[in-house]
């Protein structure tokens, strides 16, 4: 994971960063095929303390997916 930006404001801290991971166990009904998984994600976190008490964010799944079953075809 690559931290792009992180900014924090009153209560809320918003996180963007670039992950690059290994396929290795069930993704919403695809069985692991060890392809190597790369995306960008978003996230808002609104603290109470040092808690997280709520988050919102964007994975985007599709993408995800996308990867994963142009890994399974060539297999």
């Amino acid at each position: 994971m690559v931290i792009e930006d992180l900014i924090a404001e009153d209560d809320q801290v918003v996180f963007r960063g670039r992950f690059v991971a290994t396929h290795s166990g069930d993704f919403l009904g695809h069985q692991a095929t060890g392809a190597r998984i790369e995306f960008e994600a978003i996230e808002i976190f609104r603290l109470n303390g040092d808690k997280i008490i709520e988050s919102w964010g964007y994975w985007p799944s599709s993408d995800i997916i996308k990867q994963i079953k142009q890994h399974e075809v060539h297999k």
